[in-house]
C-alpha cells in the first residue's frame, strides 16, 4: 500500500485487534507488525497512522492499550530517528 500511495496520500493502518485482546500480550509480535509497516512507509515516503479499532476485550488488562501505544512510539523512534 505504501508503494501505491507514495507521498501523495496518508496510509491509515488498522492493526489486528487480537494483538491486544488475546490472553498472551506478545510485545515482540506487536513490535514486528508495527516495524514492518513503518519500514515500508518510510521507504516509499508515505505518511502512516495506526488506528486500533474494534477492541471489545483486553483480557481484563486495560493498560494494554497504553502499552501498545508505547511500543509504537519506541518502534517509530527506531525507524525514523535517522531522518
Amino acid at each position: 500500500m505504501a508503494k501505491a500511495l507514495g507521498n501523495r496520500y496518508g496510509f491509515s493502518r488498522k492493526p489486528n485487534p487480537l494483538q491486544v485482546s488475546t490472553k498472551i500480550f506478545d510485545e515482540d509480535a506487536i513490535r514486528a507488525d508495527l516495524r514492518e509497516t513503518m519500514v515500508l512507509a518510510k521507504e516509499h515516503c508515505c505518511s502512516v497512522e495506526f488506528v486500533m479499532k474494534d477492541v471489545h476485550t483486553l483480557s481484563d488488562e486495560p493498560d494494554r492499550l497504553t502499552r501498545w501505544v508505547k511500543l509504537g512510539r519506541e518502534v517509530s523512534a527506531e525507524i525514523y530517528a535517522s531522518q
